[in-house]
């Protein structure tokens, strides 16, 4: 189970890469249907202070 969120001082290590390889093995994970459980309760108060996503992803349909 996912306990941890991702720090300021962690993002500003990550390369590109290390992000794509991530996003990767996610989307592989969800393809696969093995999902990562997360105490989503104890994240978001951890996320009270700030964000620091590894990645921001945008989409269009049109």
């Amino acid at each position: 189970m996912r306990k941890d969120i991702l720090t300021s001082n962690a993002q500003a290590q990550l390369t590109p890469e290390v992000v794509l390889k991530n996003l990767k093995s996610g989307n592989a994970n969800y393809v696969n249907n093995s999902l990562t459980q997360a105490d989503n309760s104890s994240l978001r108060a951890a996320c009270v202070s700030g964000q620091a996503p590894q990645a921001i992803v945008l989409s269009c349909i049109d």
